[in-house]
């Protein structure tokens, strides 16, 4: 019969004061978690990857709340493109970014050239009830992009489906 010799393990914990201070820091992002009401599987699986690339926790949430973001970025509102058509157009080298605001049932548009950046809301609606073509032409129609270089960076433009006004409109 096969002996086996006893192996004395060892605690690999750093003991030092910045060591104990990291372990605390790391207990309480799992903590967040748990008070956010995620699942005690899930609070595993984020312990899990969170010393795998060591980073706390919490900061694994938004890493993936970004990537979660983005995906959903690529389900951008088919007539986007019209609007982000006409916006190049009157901006020329400007940068279009743009995202959904669900609070407000729109898409915004970020128009930034040099040392400016204008903003407009699009309501979704708005987009829902006209073809590309329309939008584009409504949009010319309606001076958009005069509207919102007349209000700069001071305030938004925004388009519904009964045209054109400046602010941004109470939430929905």
């Amino acid at each position: 019969m096969l002996g086996r010799k006893a192996v004395a393990t060892t605690d690999r914990r750093d003991m030092s004061p910045l060591g104990v201070a990291r372990r605390k820091r790391f207990e309480d992002s799992l903590d967040l978690l748990r008070t956010l009401g995620l699942s005690p599987n899930d609070v595993e699986q984020y312990r899990r990857l969170a010393r795998k690339i060591r980073k706390l926790p919490h900061q694994m949430v938004s890493v993936i709340a970004e990537e979660a973001a983005q995906d959903a970025a690529l389900l951008l509102h088919p007539a986007c493109y019209a609007v982000e058509d006409y916006l190049a157009a009157w901006f020329p080298g400007g940068v279009i970014e743009r995202f959904e605001w669900t609070g407000q049932r729109g898409w915004v548009f970020k128009v930034t050239v040099p040392k400016l950046a204008f903003q407009l809301l699009v309501s979704t609606q708005f987009l829902d009830k006209a073809n590309d073509h329309e939008i584009g032409m409504l949009l010319h129609e309606w001076n958009v992009a005069s509207r919102m270089r007349m209000v700069g960076t001071k305030d938004w433009v925004c388009v519904t489906p009964n045209g054109v006004s400046l602010g941004v409109p109470e939430p929905v």
